[in-house]
């Protein structure tokens, strides 16, 4: 899966790193065992290719999203496939 990040042009990598299991998110993915996994994401020019667990979870918490478009935080994409309108 795909997830996008705004960034600064000038800048090629941004390094994040997550443990969702850590957070009580126990899927199968984010655990080894009874441990939480700790996840290194590298987005390039704000672009990351993740397994899709991954980004759902990095997008459910707004720490990425679907798009390269900027936008603000009451505007995103699934909150419109939700059903919410945006005025």
């Amino acid at each position: 899966m795909i997830v996008y990040r705004p960034h600064d042009e000038s800048v090629r990598l941004h390094a994040l790193f997550v443990s969702p299991g850590s957070l009580g998110h126990t899927s199968s993915d984010f655990m080894e065992g009874d441990r939480p996994k700790l996840f290194k994401v590298e987005f390039v020019y704000g672009k990351a290719d993740v397994p899709s667990g991954l980004g759902r979870y990095l997008i459910d918490t707004g720490q990425a999203q679907t798009t390269r478009l900027l936008l603000p935080p009451e505007a995103t994409l699934r909150g419109r496939h939700a059903g919410q309108n945006a005025g």
